[in-house]
């Protein structure tokens, strides 16, 4: 089991997202990249702006954000 969760990690990558523009076009972003916080997270309060390191994947497949070393949830920004 361990083998096929390697092999799923190994195409995703740490240096950037896909995402939609506002005219329906995917794009890719490579880090840095600045990102809004939607939440009080600690460190971070609502309306802090914030650069993102890198991006990775947890084993339970959820996105994060690699801010100031630490992960956080990518549902906790927003794109800027």
């Amino acid at each position: 089991m361990k083998a096929n969760r390697n092999q799923l990690y190994s195409p995703f990558s740490t240096n950037s997202i896909l995402y939609i523009d506002m005219y329906g076009n995917l794009k890719r972003l490579y880090c840095p990249f600045k990102v809004i916080a939607k939440v009080n997270i600690d460190p971070f309060n609502k309306g802090d702006i914030v650069m993102v390191e890198a991006v990775k994947v947890t084993p339970d497949y959820r996105d994060i954000y690699i801010i100031n070393g630490r992960g956080y949830y990518i549902i906790y920004f927003r794109l800027i």
